[in-house]
């Protein structure tokens, strides 16, 4: 059936906070409404969020707000960068990413182009998605920058970091023993095959 929503307020379509600590409350009322999901675009960053229920019991503390019945969502004045959830929540995923984007010289991992499984219920946050969006591999471009790196480094050096934290032998061998995939051309995979093999040189050699 559809949804109802009266009295929404404040009646304007934009909230700004200057993020010293102010607030503002929207009220709606609604007769068959009774799941509230909150959604932020804050470029690569999310918002922190607190579920209460209505007796004011925390529910939940994540990035992505869930809530049922009657309660309240309180957004934080603080800004968690997605490359900082994404190294705290699955560090092994996170730079087994960023060593496969070297290696298929990926110049286009922004904040959207990874995520999580969520819990839709109860907003808790699962394991890495698998990596998608590769339409940008194998560029030409030199240097390529990393953009899941905290600091301004090139894929190579975000590679050669993350190939310290996880031991990923057996994947390189298994890249260099394999053959060439027929949907790219040979100087693709010439170099998907030299940047392997460079690091398994500084990592094992």
């Amino acid at each position: 059936s559809d949804v109802f929503i009266e009295d929404f307020q404040p009646s304007v379509s934009d909230v700004t906070l200057d993020g010293n600590g102010d607030s503002v409350t929207i009220h709606f009322k609604s007769s068959n409404w009774n799941l509230l999901h909150v959604y932020d675009y804050y470029d690569n960053s999310s918002l922190y969020y607190s579920v209460y229920d209505k007796d004011g019991n925390i529910v939940s503390q994540n990035q992505s707000p869930v809530l049922e019945g009657l309660g309240k969502i309180v957004c934080d004045d603080v800004v968690y960068e997605d490359k900082i959830v994404v190294r705290t929540h699955e560090a092994r995923a996170y730079y087994s990413m960023q060593i496969a984007d070297y290696i298929l010289a990926n110049e286009d991992r922004h904040g959207a182009n990874f995520g999580f499984f969520m819990n839709n219920r109860s907003g808790r946050l699962g394991h890495l998605y698998p990596l998608m969006d590769h339409d940008h591999a194998f560029s030409e471009e030199e240097p390529i920058f990393c953009q899941t790196s905290e600091d301004e480094e090139t894929l190579k050096e975000a590679a050669l970091q993350a190939a310290k934290q996880v031991d990923m032998a057996v994947g390189y061998q298994r890249v260099l023993q394999m053959g060439k995939p027929e949907e790219i051309t040979d100087q693709q995979w010439a170099g998907v095959l030299e940047r392997t093999r460079e690091l398994v040189k500084e990592n094992y050699q």
